[in-house]
């Protein structure tokens, strides 16, 4: 969650955990129900442009996450090397993103149809037909 200065693209940056909660469920929606589609900047359309080791490494990430240890030692660095106690959050960040992840693939594997919307809810983005 960083923005670049000077960056001409807008950053839509959330203001507490259920606006951030919410881009992860967009996403999470977006790379499992529409990778498929090419229109959409889903995370299948870039990872193939990435490295084998790169795209080995999303498969590793629900064992980090789940394991609580690699989240901790993560923390424990970046508040070091940043000077920063807010890092803190990445630890309960990385559970419920991991939560939301598989609960999202059950959906998935029970063939259930999701739309996408904005990250509020307000608009319906992309729908499985």
């Amino acid at each position: 969650m960083a923005i670049i200065k000077n960056d001409p693209v807008l950053h839509y940056s959330s203001e507490n955990i259920r606006g951030y909660t919410n881009k992860i469920i967009w996403r999470i929606k977006n790379n499992l129900f529409y990778s498929e589609t090419t229109d959409t900047p889903a995370y299948k359309n870039r990872i193939t442009r990435q490295s084998r080791l790169f795209q080995f490494k999303k498969y590793l990430y629900l064992p980090y996450a789940f394991t609580l240890i690699g989240p901790m030692i993560d923390t424990f660095f970046l508040m070091i090397s940043r000077k920063d106690i807010s890092y803190i959050i990445h630890v309960p960040v990385t559970i419920i993103t991991s939560i939301l992840i598989v609960y999202y693939y059950i959906l998935k594997l029970f063939g259930l149809k999701l739309s996408v919307t904005c990250y509020d809810g307000s608009l319906v983005v992309y729908e499985k037909k």
